[in-house]
């Protein structure tokens, strides 16, 4: 679903229903990303998505069509801080009340490392 948000309301302004149960795949995703785009080529496109939304191949697609993004990540989603330091997001110190902010670290081992700004808290 694609929304536009006007202050702290969002109105829907484009869906499709799946033919299955459970989450969209990535050429879902992008099929969306691909009919909305056009309507607000003026305007800066940011996509919030949940976790089922976290994947590196679609933080690239998203990075190529110069649109924004926050995904959320999985707790077990793996933070490569250095070459010798790889940890799941759940083993970094992060609790209630604890933000973090690291910049430019590497993310996810399972599809392949990609290089994000990651907020936590």
């Amino acid at each position: 679903m694609a929304s536009l948000v006007c202050g702290r309301q969002a109105i829907p302004i484009y869906w499709r229903l799946l033919e299955k149960q459970g989450c969209s795949n990535l050429s879902e995703q992008i099929h969306v990303i691909d009919i909305v785009q056009p309507l607000f080529a003026d305007y800066r496109l940011i996509v919030l998505g949940d976790r089922e939304f976290c994947s590196v191949k679609l933080a690239e697609a998203l990075r190529r069509r110069k649109i924004g993004y926050w995904l959320r990540l999985r707790k077990t989603a793996t933070i490569e801080f250095n070459q010798q330091i790889q940890l799941p997001l759940w083993q970094t110190g992060l609790r209630p009340k604890i933000g973090f902010y690291w910049a430019g670290v590497k993310v996810t081992k399972a599809q392949g490392f990609g290089v994000f700004n990651v907020a936590a808290k």
